[in-house]
């Protein structure tokens, strides 16, 4: 039986802690008031042209994020690859109309090119303003600035290398609020 590689025991640590970290947010107080929104948001950066659905947590000011993410065109891809995408933000400013996050996101994406195996990753730190259209509707601007791994591993010694370079990220998202628990 052929031992599996290093890419997939990453892969499999990263999927337990991603599965962790749900059901932990998850299973949070129910006294406070907690909400689950579906997300849409299309934005740029250095790699390309970025499509994100996914859900975003919020318990009180804290709120967690998980989604896919898709980049077409794009600078680095020779296919269109889905990736993770997964994100903290705090909430500075809250009221009923804006609330201003400040947080950590990061993407993760896997390519296999014929024998040699493409990983990226673009964490950065991300400012988002938000604006309440209505009970179920969320408009956000997004702004952040971080870096972009590209690894490429290979059994040819000469095809494995690591590039970072900076990165910035433009994006418009909407939110659409699922479920909102009600106030204690």
């Amino acid at each position: 039986m052929k031992p599996r590689s290093a890419s997939w025991n990453f892969k499999k640590y990263f999927l337990w802690m991603l599965f962790t970290t749900l059901v932990s947010g998850f299973s949070s107080s129910v006294n406070a008031q907690n909400s689950l929104d579906f997300l849409g948001q299309v934005g740029l950066n250095r790699i390309g042209v970025g499509t994100e659905f996914g859900a975003r947590f919020a318990h009180q000011k804290h709120n967690f994020q998980i989604g896919v993410r898709l980049y077409e065109p794009d600078l680095v891809f020779e296919k269109n690859t889905l990736g993770t995408s997964l994100a903290y933000f705090y909430s500075f400013r809250t009221d009923r109309k804006m609330k201003l996050n400040l947080g950590l996101g990061t993407s993760f994406f896997f390519e296999k090119k014929g024998t040699n195996h493409l990983m990226l990753i673009d964490p950065k730190i991300l400012l988002q303003p938000n604006w309440l259209i209505s009970n179920k509707l969320t408009f956000q601007l997004s702004g952040g600035i971080g870096t972009t791994i590209n690894r490429t591993t290979s059994e040819l010694p000469i095809n494995q290398k690591n590039f970072v370079y900076l990165n910035y990220e433009m994006a418009i998202a909407v939110y659409y609020r699922l479920w909102n628990s009600p106030r204690p």
